[in-house]
C-alpha cells in the first residue's frame, strides 16, 4: 500500500478535502509536540547530569581512592593534600626560611602547572599528592585496627575534637563567611562540609589517640631498661669535648689540567695543615691551653670562652672524630688531630656521661620578645633607630612579665595560678606550659642553670630572662633518671614501630572519581 493510500485509510470516513487537510495538520502538530517533549526531556537529563557532575555532592559522594578497606572521596583527598602541603610548607619556613622561595611552588600558579623534579617531569601536584597518600596510609592502618579492636576515643580527646570544630566556626565568622560549610569549601574545594570534615577529623583523632594508647601499653622493668641502655651506650651517652678546625690552604681547581693533579695538590695541602695542627697540639698541656690555641688561631671564630665547647649525644658525633671520642679508654685531657676533607680537627676530650641524673618536671609561662625586623630599618645608617626598637620590644616584654609575676605572687606562687595565667599570656608551645623529664641543656642556658642547681626544691619559682624571652618558671619536682627515660623512650619507639610494621601497609588504589580531586590545585 502506498503512503498516500495508507494516510487516506486512516482518515475519517466520508471526509471532504478540507476536513482531510485539517485532520492531517492536527496529526502533524501532535507528532511535532511529542518530538519536542522528548528532546526537552533529554536536554533536562543532560543538564541535571552536568549539574550533578559539577556539584559538591558528586565530589564527596563517590570514591576517589580506597586505602585498605576505607573509601575516600575527592573532597577527602583534597583534605589530606592540603594537610600535606601545609606541613611541608611549615617545615621549609621553620628550617630554611631564606630558601623558601626556591623550595616551594609559586603561589600564583596551579601546582599542576609547575615542575617539581626537572629530571622526571614530576609536578608539584604529583609530589604533594604522594605525601598525601602516605599520610592516608599511615592514618588508615591505625584507624582500621582501632575499629577492629573496638577502640573508642577518650572523653578528653573528644573534647579537643569538638573544640577544633568550634575554632573553625569562629574562624569562618572572623573571615566573614556566612557558614562553616562555605569556609571549609573555600579551604578544601567544592563539596567539603562540616559532616565530611568531622569524619576526617575523627579518623585522624582516632588514629593518633590509638597510636598513643598502643605505645603506652609497653612496659619495662628496671633490668630491661638498664640492659637496653648498656647495649646502646655509645649512641646514648653524652659527650663533652672541645674542638676546632685547622683549615688547609686549598688550591684552586681551575689551576690544574686534570682531576688527579688537583686531588694530589689538595691532599698535600691537607697534610700540611695536619703537620701544623700536630705542632699546635704538642704545645697544649691543659684545657685552657687548648682554648687559648683556638682563639689565637682564629679569634673571630673561636675567641669566646665556650666557642670550642660541644655537648652531644653519641649518635650525633659523626664519623670524623666520633669514633675516637667513643673509645672506652678515653679520659679527661686526651687530645688528638683528625683529618677531614679541608684540614685537620684538633679535639680535646672532657667527659663522657652515662646520663644517670634525675630529669625535671616544670611549668613555664613564657613572655616572648616581639621580633624587630632589621630589614624595616634599612635606611637607619647608624643603627640607632633599630636598636631603640629592639630595646623597646625587650622593655615591653619585661614590663608584661613583671606584671604577671606580681599577679602570680599574690597567690603565693602556686602552680594552679600559673596554670590559670598561661592560656592568655604565654607564647610557649608546650600544652599548659608543662615540661616533663627536662634534661640538661634542653632549654635556654639561664633556665637550665636554675633548674639543675643542687638545692632546687619542689615549689621553687623564679622570673628568668633568657634568649627566648622572660620565663616565669615553677619547679614541680625531680623526675626519672635521664638514662632510664632515654632507654624507655627508644625501646618503646622500637617496639611500637615493630608492632606497626606487623599490621602491614594498606594498599592505596585510585578510583574513577579521583579525576575530581585536586581541581583547585
Amino acid at each position: 500500500m502506498s503512503d498516500s493510500k495508507a494516510r487516506n485509510a486512516a482518515a475519517p470516513a466520508g471526509a471532504n478535502r478540507r476536513e482531510l487537510r485539517d485532520y492531517y495538520e492536527s496529526k502533524d502538530r501532535k507528532k511535532t509536540r511529542l518530538i519536542a517533549l522528548l528532546v526537552t526531556a533529554a536536554l533536562l537529563v543532560l543538564f541535571a547530569g552536568a549539574l550533578f557532575i559539577n556539584s559538591g555532592l558528586m565530589r564527596r559522594t563517590f570514591t576517589a581512592m580506597t586505602v585498605g578497606s576505607t573509601d575516600f572521596s575527592a573532597v577527602d583527598f583534597n583534605y589530606f593534600y592540603q594537610r600535606a602541603f601545609t606541613d611541608y610548607q611549615n617545615t621549609v619556613y621553620q628550617n630554611m626560611p631564606d630558601m623558601a622561595t626556591s623550595l616551594l611552588p609559586n603561589s600564583s600558579k596551579p601546582h599542576k602547572s609547575q615542575i617539581y623534579n626537572e629530571e622526571t617531569g614530576e609536578t608539584w601536584a604529583e609530589f604533594i599528592a604522594k605525601m598525601a597518600v602516605s599520610t592516608m596510609e599511615e592514618l588508615t592502618v591505625m584507624y582500621e585496627d582501632a575499629v577492629r579492636n573496638g577502640y573508642t576515643l577518650p572523653d578528653d580527646v573528644k573534647q579537643k575534637m569538638d573544640e577544633e570544630m568550634e575554632t573553625l566556626r569562629s574562624t569562618a565568622s572572623m573571615y566573614g563567611m556566612s557558614s562553616l560549610n562555605k569556609y571549609l569549601s573555600s579551604m578544601f574545594g567544592s563539596g567539603m562540609n562540616e559532616k565530611a570534615f568531622r569524619r576526617l577529623a575523627e579518623i585522624t583523632y582516632v588514629s593518633d589517640s590509638y597510636s598513643e594508647y598502643k605505645r603506652d601499653e609497653f612496659s619495662y622493668s628496671d633490668e630491661q631498661l638498664n640492659e637496653y641502655y648498656e647495649s646502646k651506650k655509645d649512641t646514648l651517652d653524652t659527650f663533652t669535648y672541645r674542638y676546632f678546625l685547622y683549615r688547609a690552604d686549598m688550591p684552586e681547581e681551575s689551576d690544574f689540567e686534570d682531576d688527579a693533579a688537583y686531588e694530589e695538590a689538595s691532599q698535600q695541602a691537607v697534610d700540611e695543615a695536619g703537620a701544623r695542627a700536630a705542632e699546635i697540639l704538642s704545645g697544649i698541656s691543659d684545657e685552657q691551653g687548648f682554648t687559648d690555641a683556638a682563639a689565637e688561631y682564629s679569634p673571630e671564630e673561636y675567641g669566646e670562652e665556650d666557642s670550642t665547647k660541644r655537648v652531644y649525644m653519641g649518635e650525633l658525633l659523626g664519623s670524623i672524630y666520633g669514633p675516637w671520642l667513643r673509645e672506652s679508654t678515653r679520659k679527661y685531657g686526651d687530645v688528638t688531630t683528625v683529618e677531614s676533607s679541608n684540614g685537620h680537627y684538633l679535639v680535646f676530650f672532657i667527659d663522657r656521661s652515662d646520663n644517670a641524673y634525675p630529669t625535671v618536671d616544670m611549668r613555664r609561662l613564657l613572655v616572648g620578645i616581639e621580633t624587630v625586623n632589621e630589614e624595616d630599618y634599612a635606611d637607619d645608617e647608624t643603627g640607632e633607630t633599630y636598636n631603640a626598637a629592639v630595646e623597646l620590644a625587650v622593655s615591653d616584654a619585661k614590663t608584661k612579665a613583671d606584671t604577671l609575676y606580681g599577679e602570680w605572687g599574690e597567690s603565693k606562687f602556686t602552680d594552679e595560678k600559673l596554670l590559670e595565667l598561661i592560656p592568655e599570656n604565654s607564647s610557649d608551645t608546650a600544652e599548659n606550659g608543662l615540661y616533663e623529664n627536662v634534661y640538661r641543656l634542653q632549654l635556654d642556658a639561664a633556665v637550665n642553670d636554675w633548674l639543675f642547681e643542687p638545692d632546687r626544691a619542689p615549689g621553687d619559682h623564679e622570673l628568668i630572662e633568657s634568649d627566648s624571652g622572660f620565663n616565669l618558671v615553677y619547679y614541680i619536682d625531680q623526675a626519672e633518671l635521664y638514662r632510664d627515660y632515654l632507654a624507655d623512650t627508644r625501646k618503646r619507639d622500637e617496639d611500637f614501630n615493630a608492632w606497626k610494621e606487623s599490621l602491614g601497609k594498606p594498599e592505596a588504589q585510585r578510583r574513577w572519581a579521583y579525576r575530581f580531586a585536586l581541581e583547585m590545585y
